[in-house]
């Protein structure tokens, strides 16, 4: 009678284990999919290394080095890394011959 009542809690029969096991995966699995925060990737010492953005003590500045307007896909790109994050994720997508000029970004964000 004890291994009846073992075999029906593991074998999957809609008792209160296997419902309770079932809404954790649900719940692990969407936290695992979701996207990431653009605004937490803008912000992230990484992306503002590879825009230039030094640093000023513990902080970055709030502009890059770079002033060729040709680095950036955002109009004020040199001025708002959550907007340059932006026009990459998106140039990159509908224009993969960019990935060649911007690998740097494209294989960082791959690993996002």
């Amino acid at each position: 009678m004890q291994n009846e009542s073992r075999r029906s809690v593991l074998s999957g029969d809609g008792s209160p284990l296997c419902l309770l096991l079932a809404v954790l995966l649900c719940l692990t699995a969407g936290q695992v999919l979701a996207k990431p925060d653009l605004n937490v990737l803008a912000a992230d010492p990484q992306w503002l290394a590879l825009l230039h953005f030094g640093r000023s003590g513990d902080d970055y500045n709030h502009s890059s080095y770079v002033d060729d307007p040709a680095f950036f896909l955002a109009a004020d790109g040199a001025r708002n890394p959550a907007a340059e994050l932006a026009a990459s994720l998106s140039a990159l997508a509908e224009q993969p011959g960019l990935r060649c000029r911007f690998i740097a970004r494209f294989q960082w964000l791959r690993t996002r």
